[in-house]
């Protein structure tokens, strides 16, 4: 009858013996001890150098519908200051604009129903420069 060896790999790699002791010793000699401020360094450091997203590597989403880029811009012509309100699709380049005596959200809130009124479909996404004639009234009509 053959009987098989019950050594572990480690055993049948190396006969010799390791003690607990040879162990704390060689972990003494080459400094393998965790250090926590050591190791967080690292990992900083590993993070850091990871290669970053660029900007012109990064792909365009398609937009299905229309996507405004709305802002607006005052004029002066003699003595008067008037305000064009401008649209601008990013994909198809349509472009809408109106002039009003006033920069208000009321204003702004026209200014999108009458642009809703020549797309006649919805409008995906309308991007502003957070000025203050595109908030409030403005704000609920986009809603």
């Amino acid at each position: 009858m053959v009987r098989k060896s019950l050594k572990s790999p480690i055993e049948k790699t190396y006969p010799d013996k390791v003690t607990c002791w040879q162990t704390q010793k060689t972990i003494e000699k080459y400094n393998l001890y965790y250090h926590p401020i050591k190791n967080e360094k690292l990992r900083k450091r590993r993070k850091l150098s990871q290669k970053k997203k660029r900007a012109a590597e990064l792909k365009n989403k398609i937009i299905t519908g229309f996507f405004f880029q709305v802002d607006t811009i005052s004029l002066f012509r003699s003595g008067l200051k008037r305000y064009i309100f401008t649209a601008i699709d990013k994909t198809s380049k349509l472009a809408f604009s109106r002039m009003y005596k006033g920069a208000s959200s009321f204003n702004a809130r026209d200014f999108l129903h009458r642009l809703l009124y020549l797309v006649n479909t919805t409008i995906e996404i309308i991007q502003t420069d957070k000025a203050g004639e595109f908030a409030k009234l403005f704000e609920e009509a986009c809603t």
